[in-house]
């Protein structure tokens, strides 16, 4: 399916107007702007409404040939009914508009996403116009009737991306005309918190207010982000969730404390800005699927994976350190062998340490790896972690790449100046390479059979735990007469099938498998030391001229222009791969590698249940195999998108709750989708005190924890109960806030981190303080 097609199903079920170069039987060219009505099959050709572009005149066509649109472009800011029959005919008939539309479900998710990802941003005013002489007066709020000349000038600006500016600093403004419903006056200037968006009614003439209220729970005023809890209690917040309903009563929230707010109707131009216009990424899905080389990690995603694939070989696994456990080998070995793994890893359970020996195996068996997370600070850790290794005092060269904004490529660009001075000086002999490799087969076939039965013992575990819960519920609760034979086969057979399996596998122990891994830790690092080295010396080949001229240009700003071209070139990353076959940058800055297809052998997502589903496919196009590394129940995204616009969208695309943007991580949409995969819990929790992690344990993770902690301390959970001293700040303890310095003042030995969700709070906590504190 190529782009038109694309275009063509966005605008029927958005109900936008579509520009496009259309060329007739006789060769001749003609730009219009068609709204579509109906689609014939048989003939594929589209019923449309169209205005010619130098006419603005509007006509029927009953026949727009779709193989001869030369072009197309959505008209985003354009309104028209959408045909609610065609949309629910591609909806039950997917095989019917297959030749046009290929997978039309995937592609509706695929249109969902890039909306979500275009309205989850911080927005603010601008004085974007699209039409002069704008009189706001003549706004009633219902419609703004254009002029035959205001008419022509708002098409010309939307025809020519007056709403759309790709920036210097690689950011998409996307602007858009609204109404305003509530504005708050602050001392810095209005915070925008609802508004209905404008769009233009090409047949009517006019500009349309929607009929959902978009709400701003966080506004830029003068370049500085504010959010709505500086201004409602916490309480108020759920009145938002029905804004139409609570208006009044949210305006009198609102004007409790004297301050002044705006709700005439006028027309206002409002800007969001995106770091990443998702389209193009995920026409290279569509694609994927149009030439049949679409991933396995992405036919996951998509609920297309019937079978689990079978594994590969057994991988050597490789060490950094023999501080590892079963759970933790069962992970790396399941990222080696499969296409995808999913390492659930609560806190405290050692993920950091199996995301680093993972990457250190992938290293080891001379496959590439990218490395990802949403934020910086997990990638920052394995990052620091993998650069400061050392083999006998002297640091390892080792070959991963840190890449992601501007000021992270200039970084990386004195980084790989610095190895590649280093590495001169270092000698390297093939023989300090040998991997030993037959050994080492063996000894990885031995240990993934160990695995193999490890993880046979936690499923049949499960098994039991779920019968024994069955069984103790019936005991509580009691039983009819047609419960009595299904509580006596579990309990004489089933129950007792499952505990003789798990006698017969015995117990498996870390012990077992480390005597099948290498004891010689020096042998390993010996071989990263001269390996790392060969890999950074393959810089001075001719073929990378090109790339050391860019190290060594005097402007910085230079420096990081032409690298960033550099690593846009599909083939220039291939070559780099022989030198850094380790890249690491966040979700959003995978973009800047390559081009949006599989260059990667694995993919690696830390933290993936706090990475919107959106953004995180940008690195996954880009690998063969995935690892998601995340736990679903600790906190999701945070997501900006408005409820109703959220549940607008899901409607408009018949979106499942599985794909929900803004109720999901991509690590629980992939846990939804993928139904034959399985995931790797790490249980062994080795970080807070036992009184401290226990209530967690039984809450969230069914006491599957094993808490391998001792307590310390006599009171490492401590309550204080603080009496309520009505601040007159909204959102806001002083009682709190005092206690809080007061604890600080009496600890001062200790490192002491103090959570607050409310800003109003956090400030007065820090008002609190006369030594410096590191503020987040």
């Amino acid at each position: 399916m190529n782009s038109i097609c694309r275009d063509i199903f966005k605008a029927i079920h958005e109900g936008k107007w579509l520009e496009i170069e259309y060329k007739n039987k006789s060769d001749n060219v003609t730009k219009y702007w068609i709204a579509i009505n109906d689609i014939n099959m048989a003939s594929k050709t589209l019923s449309v409404d169209a205005m010619h572009l130098g006419l603005y005149s509007i006509d029927h066509y009953p026949y727009i040939y779709i193989d001869s649109i030369l072009s197309s472009k959505i008209i985003d800011a354009s309104y028209y009914e959408p045909n609610k029959k065609l949309i629910y005919d591609i909806q039950m008939n997917p095989r019917k508009y297959k030749p046009i539309f290929g997978n039309s479900y995937n592609l509706k998710i695929l249109n969902y996403l890039e909306m979500c990802n275009r309205m989850d941003t911080t927005p603010y005013f601008t004085d974007y116009t699209l039409v002069s002489q704008l009189d706001q007066d003549s706004f009633n709020g219902s419609f703004y009737h254009l002029s035959d000349e205001q008419f022509k000038e708002v098409v010309t600006g939307l025809r020519f991306n007056k709403d759309k500016v790709i920036r210097k600093d690689g950011y998409t403004s996307f602007k858009q005309l609204a109404m305003n419903v509530v504005s708050i006056h602050t001392k810095d200037g209005l915070y925008l918190l609802a508004y209905r968006r404008l769009n233009l009614d090409v047949a009517a003439r006019c500009f349309r207010p929607s009929e959902d209220i978009t709400i701003c729970m966080e506004f830029t005023i003068d370049e500085k982000r504010e959010s709505i809890r500086k201004f409602l209690e916490a309480d108020d917040y759920e009145l938002l969730n029905d804004f139409e309903k609570n208006q009044e009563i949210i305006k009198d929230r609102l004007t409790k404390d004297n301050r002044k707010i705006d709700d005439m109707p006028y027309i206002i131009g409002i800007g969001n800005d995106v770091i990443l216009d998702l389209h193009e990424e995920y026409s290279a899905i569509i694609d994927m699927y149009q030439n049949n080389t679409i991933t396995i990690p992405l036919k996951a995603f998509f609920g297309d994976l019937l079978e689990r694939p079978r594994r590969s070989k057994a991988w050597p696994i490789a060490l950094l350190n023999n501080r590892i456990n079963m759970d933790q080998l069962l992970a790396i070995d399941n990222a080696m062998k499969y296409p995808l793994a999913y390492i659930q890893g609560p806190p405290g359970t050692g993920k950091t340490n199996t995301i680093l020996n993972t990457i250190i195996t992938a290293y080891f068996n001379d496959r590439t790896v990218l490395f990802s997370s949403y934020n910086n600070h997990p990638i920052n850790g394995v990052f620091e972690k993998l650069s400061s290794l050392h083999y006998k005092g002297k640091r390892i060269p080792f070959p991963v790449l840190r890449i992601g904004n501007n000021e992270n490529v200039y970084e990386a660009i004195k980084y790989i100046k610095n190895l590649y001075e280093y590495v001169k000086d270092i000698e390297v002999f093939e023989a300090t390479l040998d991997k030993r490799k037959e050994d080492r087969k063996e000894r990885a076939k031995r240990l993934s059979e160990l695995l193999k039965n490890y993880d046979a013992i936690l499923d049949l575990q499960d098994r039991k735990d779920a019968i024994k819960s069955i069984l103790d519920y019936q005991n509580k609760n009691g039983k009819d007469f047609s419960q009595e034979m299904f509580s006596y086969d579990l309990q004489e057979r089933q129950l007792a099938e499952v505990k003789e399996a798990i006698t017969k596998y015995g117990t498996i122990g870390e012990e077992k498998a480390l005597e099948l891994l290498d004891d010689n830790q020096d042998e390993l690092f010996q071989y990263l030391m001269y390996s790392s080295a060969k890999c950074i010396k393959r810089l001075n080949e001719p073929k990378y001229e090109s790339f050391i001229n860019i190290l060594y240009l005097d402007n910085p700003v230079e420096q990081v222009t032409e690298f960033n071209k550099y690593m846009k070139e599909e083939d220039n990353v291939k070559m780099l791969q022989r030198v850094f076959p380790i890249f690491i940058t966040t979700c959003i800055s995978a973009h800047k590698i390559g081009s949006p297809k599989p260059m990667f052998d694995m993919v690696i997502i830390d933290e993936a249940s706090q990475c919107n589903t959106a953004i995180s496919l940008v690195p996954i196009i880009r690998g063969e195999n995935l690892m998601l590394v995340g736990d679903p129940q600790q906190l999701n995204p945070v997501i900006l998108l408005d409820d109703i616009d959220n549940e607008r969208l899901k409607k408009r695309y018949q979106i499942s709750e599985e794909y929900d943007y803004k109720r999901n991580s991509i690590y629980k949409t992939y846990l939804a989708s993928d139904s034959v995969s399985d995931e790797v819990l790490l249980h062994n929790h080795y970080r807070c005190d036992p009184k401290i992690i226990t209530f967690n344990n039984k809450k969230y993770y069914n006491n599957k924890l094993a808490v391998l902690t001792e307590s310390r301390n006599d009171k490492p959970l401590v309550y204080c109960d603080v009496q309520d001293d009505g601040s007159d700040i909204k959102n806001t303890s002083a009682s709190e806030a005092k206690l809080i310095a007061q604890y600080a003042a009496s600890h001062k030995d200790r490192k002491i981190g103090i959570i607050t969700p409310f800003v109003n709070q956090k400030k007065m906590i820090e008002s609190g303080f006369t030594a410096p504190c590191n503020r987040t």
